[in-house]
């Protein structure tokens, strides 16, 4: 499984299993959004939910302050870090597309540089969101976070360019509602981005997992606590990713 449908498995689980909470959660940060400058604390509170609803963890308005306080200043930072990189790439584009110091080139010339800077700031302001959400799913400094995300956006980039490209989609279809907007766009947001984040840590457990075991079983001999500990993370990859619509239909079935 790769790192695009971790991300879209986790996206519909983790938002079906917990939507009456979401439900509050989004429309609270929502209301704290209003007033701008609080919109990055808001967001990495329901990034914290997120993280706790991916580790199977309940969540609700409790759990959405508790992430405030938690998260706050450092998702301020990278809430600035995001906007830097927003006004950076504008002005980029700004200048030489249209800039008259660079009529001296071709517009070919000038088309191509805004682009090619276009893109940086795309992929920049993804690994800062990518790394926003390693900073709540593992309590990270900023800096930390920061690195991880640019580490899976560079590893992954086409996967990371179409998840934009679906949260973008998501926030038009739930733009036409309102009730949509406030009650559900916040979650599904933040299901994607988390997914990203936790679906590239499973995704590279696997292959260590994978290289652990081809290893144990070539050597013919191993430690029990070993062997053990990796039969327990396999297990648990299963258990999560054994599910199917008969557990929508039919949720009472539920173990």
């Amino acid at each position: 499984m790769g790192l695009w449908s971790r991300v879209q498995f986790r996206l519909f689980w983790n938002t079906w299993d917990h939507l009456g909470a979401w439900l509050l959660c989004s429309a609270a940060a929502a209301a704290l959004s209003l007033p701008v400058v609080t919109a990055p604390a808001a967001w990495g509170a329901l990034l914290g939910c997120a993280a706790a609803a991916d580790r199977e963890q309940e969540i609700g308005l409790a759990r959405f302050w508790e992430c405030l306080r938690r998260f706050a200043v450092r998702s301020t930072l990278l809430g600035l870090a995001s906007g830097l990189i927003v006004a950076v790439t504008w002005a980029n584009l700004v200048f030489y597309s249209a800039s008259g110091l660079m009529r001296q080139f071709s517009p070919l010339v000038r088309v191509s540089l805004a682009g090619l800077l276009g893109w940086l700031g795309v992929f920049a302001l993804a690994a800062v969101q990518v790394g926003w959400a390693f900073l709540a799913l593992q309590d990270l400094p900023v800096g930390k976070a920061l690195r991880r995300g640019a580490l899976v956006t560079a590893g992954h980039p086409l996967a990371v360019l179409a998840i934009g490209l679906e949260a973008l989609a998501i926030g038009v279809v739930m733009a036409v509602s309102v009730l949509g907007a406030v009650a559900l766009l916040g979650a599904l947001w933040a299901n994607l981005s988390m997914g990203v984040a936790a679906g590239a840590v499973e995704h590279y457990e696997e292959i260590e997992d994978r290289k652990l075991r081809a290893r144990l079983e070539r050597e013919g001999q191993s430690s029990w606590l070993e062997l053990r500990a990796l039969e327990q993370r396999e297990a648990v990859r299963r258990r999560r990713h054994d599910r199917s619509w008969r557990d929508i239909l039919r949720p009472w079935e539920l173990p």
